[in-house]
């Protein structure tokens, strides 16, 4: 009985490790799973200063008709919201480009295969001025990987 709970185990976690896509960054790696499974990044902006921007930039691979979404949800700070504009971009191909409070709720698609690049970069336009001073914005940014050619 323990021998068939243990085989169980392991074909789960290879199985598991089998459909993971490995994302790399500057600040870490973030893992997202074929089957869906969503990878949340909790995000704090402050502190930036006019013309200055903050991204987060990612390579991955995927299957042969898979699609990646990319979504914002609000959180309990967004002072700097009406401030802050947000790019998010699948390989040079640019999906939103904006003011962070209006892109909240909407998904941000993009089909991919094979490696593909994507980021998100934050910015304060260089005319805000004193107005976006001291102020925060916190949000999640949930990352999904679905579909694809089944090997």
């Amino acid at each position: 009985m323990i021998l068939l709970i243990v085989l169980v185990a392991a074909v789960a976690v290879c199985t598991g490790l089998a459909s993971a896509y490995l994302l790399g960054n500057a600040g870490g790696e973030m893992q997202m799973f074929e089957n869906g499974e969503p990878f949340s990044d909790s995000v704090r902006i402050e502190n930036l200063v006019p013309g200055q921007s903050q991204s987060s930039d990612y390579t991955a691979e995927a299957p042969n008709g898979s699609v990646l979404t990319i979504e914002f949800t609000k959180g309990a700070e967004d002072a700097l919201d009406e401030f802050l504009t947000v790019t998010v971009t699948v390989n040079e191909e640019t999906l939103y480009e904006g003011s962070m409070s209006e892109c909240y709720g909407t998904p941000y698609t993009a089909d991919v295969s094979g490696e593909f690049t994507f980021s998100v970069s934050y910015s304060l336009d260089s005319s805000v001025g004193n107005a976006a001073q001291g102020l925060i914005s916190e949000f999640t940014v949930v990352y999904t990987l679905e579909g694809g050619d089944q090997a």
